[in-house]
């Protein structure tokens, strides 16, 4: 009875700890996603990839390790909280006015949706690179991405 009891407790403090060590690997990450046309309707996909799969970045279904949506509201401003690993990430999102899952581009390869990415690179011809877009997240953070249309 007493080696039971005391298996018991082992368990129940080495879980607690292990929970615990679990909560302190995570961050929450709070993305602020400005300038929406809300006029066009549709969904915000929200999608985050990892400096282990940085090659896919910023489009390939492949290399991404969280990924989620949103439907357009009657606002030109959203915000989405999203739980990562601690590590490195570059995070891409796009306004799917049609919901076809994918960036459309006119018959000259520029986007007809919005899209932007995390530390708002620069973009001159074709998508940025993921290490214009990387941020190291070792703590809760708040981030802004401005789309771009």
């Amino acid at each position: 009875m007493k080696a039971t009891l005391f298996i018991s407790i082992i368990f129940l403090f080495s879980s607690f700890c292990f929970k615990n060590f679990q909560i302190e690997d995570k961050v929450e990450v709070e993305i602020k996603i400005k300038n929406i046309d809300f006029k066009r309707k549709g969904i915000i996909g929200i999608a985050a990839f990892s400096e282990e799969y940085k090659k896919f970045f910023p489009s390939n279904k492949k290399g991404v390790i969280y990924s989620g949506k949103i439907n357009v509201s009657n606002k030109n401003e959203e915000v989405v909280k999203i739980t990562l690993k601690k590590g490195k990430y570059a995070i891409s999102v796009l306004h799917d006015e049609n919901e076809n899952n994918k960036i459309d581009f006119n018959f000259i390869g520029i986007p007809k949706e919005g899209y932007g990415f995390s530390n708002n690179p620069k973009i001159m011809f074709g998508p940025p690179g993921f290490d214009d877009c990387v941020i190291n997240f070792t703590n809760n953070s708040k981030i802004e991405i401005v789309l771009k249309y």
